[in-house]
């Protein structure tokens, strides 16, 4: 078994005009009961003063890259390119940690030694921090969970081993959304490799972008729609069973479902959900195409009803 102090870790932040909220993110994994070995942010063109806001952090921990502008995947493979830790543990700009974040992930780790990565349970936070929903993990994470939608990691609380994301090449960088499904591509990419674990307890805390994801156009959903189809190709090159193939695409597609409902494109929407259905039935497939052919008031209703929920579900297990 891997002695904890032994297993380094990189911080990896990928920013652009973050100059609001860098400081809270990159102070959460300084002030870590077990530190980090480095905290890297990588600049991506800001064309606020998120560079001048990490550079006033008094920390020799903090490396600061400027990055090429090109979208956060390539941001992040920049950040992991430079890191010397054994893993890799990455946070966006407007996300936090908990103090206790990285002993617990390192714990996790040290008990197996095998493991690519490691999920850490997360908070989803509105804009203005207030917890709308709980953001479930396990012991143990097969690739099964991932592709079926069980467990959906967020990137603010997941470890990489170095070695293994670099031998799946890392983030892809050639979806047509700047930021959307390159987590998922490389999650399953990387269980297909290796055993993944899983931290139960909140550490970390991430803001659900629930005005963005309503505002988006039809252009930009088209293209995450293709983005996600590009996920399911990808994720059959490496081999996997046909029928996880399948089903991997049925939940996609169902996904992909909620977003247009999300946006009030209610026809794109069932559209979406039907190709789900074609290429597997599932209940989430039916029950979405469901909730596409309701009126929209009594569909936001219901959403909210689910929201306050979880919500309260969280606050009961505190």
């Amino acid at each position: 078994m891997m002695v904890t102090d032994e297993i380094t870790v990189s911080v990896v932040i990928a920013v652009r005009d973050g100059e609001r909220t860098i400081q809270d993110a990159v102070r959460s994994a300084l002030i870590q009961t077990s530190p980090a070995t480095e905290v890297i942010v990588v600049d991506d063109v800001s064309l606020d003063a998120t560079k001048q806001r990490v550079l006033e952090l008094p920390s020799d921990r903090v490396v600061v890259l400027d990055g090429e502008g090109r979208g956060v995947s390539a941001a992040r493979n920049a950040g992991i390119r430079r890191a010397s830790g054994v893993w890799i543990a990455f946070l966006d700009e407007d996300d936090y940690w908990e103090p206790e974040f990285l002993e617990l992930a390192r714990g996790r780790i040290g008990s197996a030694p095998d493991a690519v990565a490691c999920f850490v349970a997360a908070t989803p936070i509105d804009d203005a921090g207030r917890a709308v929903g709980r953001h479930d993990m396990q012991d143990v994470v097969s690739l099964e969970d991932l592709v079926c939608g069980r467990i959906v990691p967020t990137t603010s609380a997941t470890l990489v081993r170095r070695v293994a994301v670099v031998g799946c090449g890392g983030f892809f960088e050639g979806f047509r959304c700047a930021a959307g499904v390159e987590d998922l591509d490389l999650w399953w990419r990387l269980a297909a490799t290796g055993p993944c674990v899983g931290v139960r307890r909140a550490l970390a805390s991430y803001v659900v972008h629930d005005d963005r994801d309503r505002g988006r156009s039809v252009d930009a959903l088209s293209d995450l729609e293709r983005d996600r189809e590009t996920v399911i190709d990808r994720f059959a090159a490496t081999g996997v069973p046909s029928a996880l193939v399948r089903r991997g695409r049925a939940i996609m597609r169902v996904r992909t479902a909620r977003y247009w409902l999300r946006a009030g494109r209610t026809a794109h929407a069932r559209a979406a959900a039907r190709s789900s259905l074609r290429a597997l039935p599932t209940l989430e497939g039916f029950v979405t195409l469901t909730m596409a052919s309701l009126p929209r008031a009594l569909r936001e209703a219901i959403v909210l009803l689910r929201r306050r929920r979880r919500a309260a579900r969280r606050l009961g297990d505190v």
